[in-house]
């Protein structure tokens, strides 16, 4: 796993550790303030995907 990570360009680094400290603070936020973490969690999870699939 390591390996395939070193290969990978700095901006696909930056896309995945970005939306991925997008996607825990919104599910946190979500959690603190709605507590429907269950029902948020697959929507959190279709942002994060889209967001990584059709990045700016």
């Amino acid at each position: 796993m390591r390996a395939v990570f070193i290969n990978i360009s700095l901006y696909w680094k930056c896309q995945l550790i970005g939306w991925a400290i997008f996607l825990v603070v919104v599910t946190g936020f979500n959690e603190l303030v709605y507590h429907d973490t269950n029902e948020f969690l697959p929507f959190a999870i279709s942002i994060y995907g889209f967001g990584f699939y059709f990045p700016i």
